[in-house]
């Protein structure tokens, strides 16, 4: 768990370096703000956090669903109650940001826009919602399989997501225009939060086979 932290630490003092080299270069000065992202990030972690604990409330479900023969799919019948507070925030939000932004009308046929772009939008948002919740999915498989050692499974997950997130950035080319050390710090970053998923998993499958007497 240190060394994620060391590695998302690293990682988020390259998020600050791009900015400064973006800002140098006149390309990152229009709306991005890595004080305010760092805030809403940081606001995020600790409200994932809550969200775990919804999962860890939730096992009598998952007991439930392991005795109704679900085997490793048993921690995704909890999912369908711990993910009806994140559908009703979003369904919310996605109201008043639609309304103070105006773009709830690229969802709407009936606004003009052609069909094919209405297609588009709820095609992206589709896309969007099903990777969010197969997340989930396999994270629930990830869990149950981790036997004694199921409290490291979500320290795996949310190290995983920042380090998918940062891959995206750069195969977006987000990270173009920066400076070489600024890049260098990300590699770093990256291999350390690498580093952590190898240490964990496999500290977790030494442990479990000890507690089993292997």
């Amino acid at each position: 768990m240190i060394l994620s932290l060391v590695g998302v630490i690293i990682c988020g003092l390259a998020g600050f370096k791009k900015e400064k080299d973006l800002n140098e270069t006149n390309i990152g000065k229009a709306g991005f703000n890595m004080t305010v992202g760092l805030l809403l990030t940081i606001i995020a972690g600790v409200l994932s956090g809550v969200f775990n604990l919804s999962l860890e409330y939730g096992k009598p479900i998952a007991d439930i669903a392991a005795q109704n023969g679900a085997g490793h799919f048993e921690g995704n019948a909890k999912m369908i109650i711990s993910t009806l507070g994140c559908f009703v925030v979003n369904l919310i939000w996605f109201r008043v940001a639609g309304v103070k932004k105006k773009t709830l009308k690229e969802f709407i046929p009936a606004k003009g826009l052609p069909g094919i772009v209405i297609l588009r939008n709820w095609g992206w948002s589709a896309i969007a919602g099903t990777l969010w919740t197969m997340q989930f999915f396999f994270y629930g498989m990830g869990h149950v399989n981790m036997g004694s050692f199921q409290f490291a499974s979500w320290v795996l997950h949310m190290s995983m997501l920042i380090f998918f997130s940062y891959i995206v950035g750069v195969l977006m080319k987000e990270w173009k225009n920066v400076k070489f050390k600024t890049y260098l710090v990300l590699i770093i970053g990256l291999f350390i939060l690498v580093t952590s998923f190898c240490l964990t998993s496999y500290g977790s499958y030494i442990g479990e086979l000890s507690v089993n007497g292997n």
